[in-house]
């Protein structure tokens, strides 16, 4: 009985936080998709899973979350109502020309910057989460990780939405502004001077061949640089055998293709290897 109690009061909470403050329409009118993920109750994920790692942050649904994602309203109360006694927090997919910048609490000083744009924010326990519009080539070219504790999200990947639960908590509006206003260049400045720093001065080639094959992108001022240590990384992996010239370039061509945010030409590559 008690349980039950609970598990009703936590819904209305749902109810009040998450469909009657209009953030779903504020949602649908972007025209982004959403679906349901699991939430959190007593501390716990609604998953089942005692060891879970990732508490009411992973879909509901085992089939593909892109699959099931949809902006059709009637679509969405079927979604959610499924399994009418748990409650579920919401999934958004970032795409299109919207962006979220995850922050970290412990950036103050950039969090104070942007919420002086008055875009669309909200909170989790440890970040502030803005969402913004990238107009210019689209907002898959921007997201990443720009700098420790800063993230931009896009891409089709998702993120949390208000209204859902955390151990402890509800991510909660910041203001009442219902508005993405345009992304600031100041952050890109940002993303460029840090990142190529990271890929400089990381000795690990290991580290990143990893950080690469995660879907990171080496940019301009740290590529030559860059190459050179997953050159070594193929080489000192295959200690004993004898890598040819032919066989470096290709490896290098694959990783300056589709790893760099501009690729090398072939005489850069042939002078790399």
């Amino acid at each position: 009985m008690i349980a039950a109690t609970m598990n009703e009061m936590v819904n209305v909470q749902w109810e009040k936080n998450y469909m009657d403050n209009g953030i779903l329409d504020f949602v649908l009118e972007n025209k982004l998709r959403v679906f349901p993920l699991h939430s959190v109750i007593d501390g716990k994920c609604t998953c089942g899973n005692e060891k879970c790692s990732k508490i009411g942050k992973h879909p509901f649904f085992t089939i593909g979350w892109k699959k099931v994602a949809t902006n059709d309203r009637e679509k969405i109360d079927k979604l959610f109502d499924f399994g009418v006694s748990i409650r579920k927090n919401l999934g958004i997919i970032m795409e299109k020309d919207i962006v979220c910048v995850s922050v970290e609490k412990k950036n103050k000083d950039l969090i104070d910057k942007l919420l002086k744009f008055g875009t669309f924010c909200y909170t989790s326990k440890n970040s502030y989460h803005f969402w913004f519009r990238y107009r210019k080539r689209g907002a898959k070219n921007i997201a990443g990780i720009i700098k420790d504790g800063v993230e931009i999200i896009g891409n089709g990947k998702y993120v949390i939405g208000p209204g859902s639960l955390y151990v402890g908590g509800m991510y909660e509006v910041v203001n009442n502004n219902f508005e993405i206003k345009d992304f600031p260049e100041f952050l890109l400045n940002i993303r460029s001077n840090d990142r190529i720093t990271s890929f400089v001065k990381e000795g690990n080639y290991k580290k990143i061949v990893e950080r690469l094959e995660n879907g990171e992108k080496v940019p301009k001022g740290a590529r030559a640089i860059t190459m050179l240590k997953i050159l070594m990384y193929y080489r000192l992996k295959r200690i004993g055998q004898k890598e040819s010239a032919d066989e470096l370039f290709r490896i290098a061509k694959r990783y300056s293709e589709n790893c760099f945010e501009e690729s090398l030409n072939d005489e850069e590559i042939a002078w790399i290897v």
